[in-house]
């Protein structure tokens, strides 16, 4: 019996070492793309909240349907910029399959694409807390159908306000899981 000459015995556990981070990158990026199903998941349960609101034919009345898309209360554009913003990312990931730091980069990329959606949710937030505010104050000068039409686009902004709050949840939880995934802190 001959025994495999000593380098050649240390770099076994080099290849697969490599094996295993290729496949853990792999599996970050599928950690990616079950973000982007969940997140087509949260915008269809927000639209079948949105629609059985018992407000919402007044909403849809007031707001005409150009407003509001098919698929989510926020917009026609919407699930295409979700869509854009997701494939960048994993464009992005996807030149670096190697990539010792992939984890990390993954996980940080995950996180700035929630940045965006909790400033958006901020500056919405911060639009509806000031219509509210300005709302009150001038009631009166209103008339009954200005307060309700009133009423209900901050019932709209609130309920965009929900979903993108719902979005920085999942897309937290991804990059946790993301972060799970390194051996270093414990992971697979």
């Amino acid at each position: 019996m001959r025994i495999a000459p000593l380098p050649l015995l240390l770099a076994l556990p080099l290849v697969q070492c490599g094996h295993g981070v290729a496949e853990r990158n792999a599996r970050a990026l599928d950690q990616i793309r079950t973000l982007r199903a969940e997140l087509h998941a949260t915008n269809r349960d927000a639209f079948d909240r949105f629609t059985n609101l018992q407000d919402y034919p007044e909403i849809r009345r007031a707001f005409g349907t150009e407003s509001l898309d098919p698929g989510t209360p926020l917009g026609p554009h919407f699930q295409e910029s979700l869509d854009q913003m997701l494939d960048l990312v994993l464009k992005k990931l996807a030149a670096e399959p190697d990539d010792a730091y992939f984890l990390n980069k993954a996980a940080k990329e995950v996180r700035r694409f929630g940045t965006w959606w909790r400033f958006q949710a901020s500056l919405i937030q911060t639009r509806n807390d000031r219509l509210r505010d300005h709302f009150e104050k001038e009631r009166d000068s209103y008339s009954t159908s200005g307060q309700e039409r009133f009423r209900l686009g901050l019932e709209v902004l609130d309920e965009i306000v929900n979903v993108l709050r719902e979005y920085e949840r999942r897309v937290e939880a991804c990059a946790r899981r993301i972060e799970a995934l390194d051996v270093k802190r414990g992971g697979w």
